[in-house]
């Protein structure tokens, strides 16, 4: 049964990677979020605000993006173990 081993060596190291892909992720969104806050605790009163909702737009939708990529890879990697 090496092949059995070998597999669930795979999958191990697979999902570690997600894993860590998700985390620094997770890392990425929580800069973004304190980015934004900094900038609006130091913002000039004279700034136009649809600016940074555009900006906070393009970066969320990256981040649900990634997420989305991550979940795709995870549902992969169930369908492997479940065979």
């Amino acid at each position: 049964f090496p092949s059995h081993d070998n597999k669930q060596e795979e999958i191990k190291e697979l999902i570690s990677h997600i894993l860590n892909k998700l985390e620094k992720l997770a890392q990425k969104i929580e800069k973004q979020n304190e980015d934004v806050r900094i900038f609006l605790a130091g913002r000039d009163t004279n700034y136009d605000p649809s600016s940074l909702l555009i900006a906070q737009q393009k970066a969320t939708r990256t981040s649900v993006e990634l997420l989305g990529e991550e979940v795709d890879e995870l549902h992969q990697i169930i369908r492997m173990i479940l065979k």
